[in-house]
């Protein structure tokens, strides 16, 4: 499989579930997961887009430790991708407007939670290789992007 349909597999599949788990690395140096509304703009391909708070504490450790990895999933595990970058966080109004356009309909639980709506932030995962996983048919195929 070759990186553009490995990116039209993760697209048709951010389409179907809508979420997926993020993973990252607290100042602690221990590993923290949440569930995360992510995206994929069009005309940035190379990225994957989310929302935050400022105010959340594993934001806050981003810059010591980037590293990331995201699962995202079809409902009934036929189809996985995990998703390995470096995350920052992007301070572009334009860029913020695009990603809560893309997902705004999405975050209801998240606006629930959020101490501050200008602590506001979006956080862009750098790609640097995917795996694409199919459990019922024993089809796993890794990629890494330069």
């Amino acid at each position: 499989m070759e990186i553009k349909q490995m990116f039209d597999s993760l697209e048709r599949i951010l389409e179907k579930s809508k979420i997926g788990v993020l993973s990252t690395i607290r100042a602690s140096g221990q590993p923290s997961m949440r569930w995360m509304t992510p995206a994929l703009l069009r005309g940035q391909t190379g990225f994957l887009y989310a929302v935050s708070s400022s105010e959340f504490a594993w934001t806050q450790s981003l810059a010591e430790n980037p590293q990331v990895e995201w699962m995202i999933q079809t409902a009934p595990l036929q189809e996985i991708m995990f998703v390995k970058g470096r995350m920052q966080v992007i301070d572009n109004p334009a860029l913020q407007a695009d990603v809560q356009e893309a997902i705004g309909g999405y975050l209801q639980t998240f606006w629930k939670n959020i101490p501050d709506e200008s602590s506001l932030i979006v956080l862009e995962t750098v790609i640097e290789g995917m795996t694409y996983f199919r459990p019922t048919a024993g089809e796993k195929i890794s990629v890494t992007i330069s």
